[in-house]
């Protein structure tokens, strides 16, 4: 699963990059931007400003977890087993 999470990773990063290039191009190339088309623009420049920032916070897919959202993970899988063996004894009763 993690080569699939990089693979994901890189391609939204690149297409990212892409729509960014293709937003600049389209703002620049437009001698005049209306209201409508400065709005689907800024859209188009905080979407890929957004993917692309993602990708580098989360290094390509490699997110880490805090101490704390890691024992608060296992705590949440310890309480499931407990009640999972509880019920196991309720039906073999």
């Amino acid at each position: 699963m993690n080569m699939k999470v990089k693979i994901t990773a890189v391609i939204s990063f690149l297409g990212g990059i892409g729509w960014g290039l293709f937003g600049l191009y389209a703002i620049y190339d437009d001698d005049h931007i209306r209201g409508f088309e400065f709005f689907v623009y800024f859209a188009l420049m905080a979407s890929t400003i957004s993917t692309v920032l993602y990708v580098l916070w989360t290094r390509f897919g490699n997110k880490t977890f805090s101490d704390l959202q890691k024992m608060r993970y296992e705590n949440q899988r310890l309480k499931l087993q407990i009640q999972q063996n509880k019920l196991k004894k309720k039906l073999e009763d």
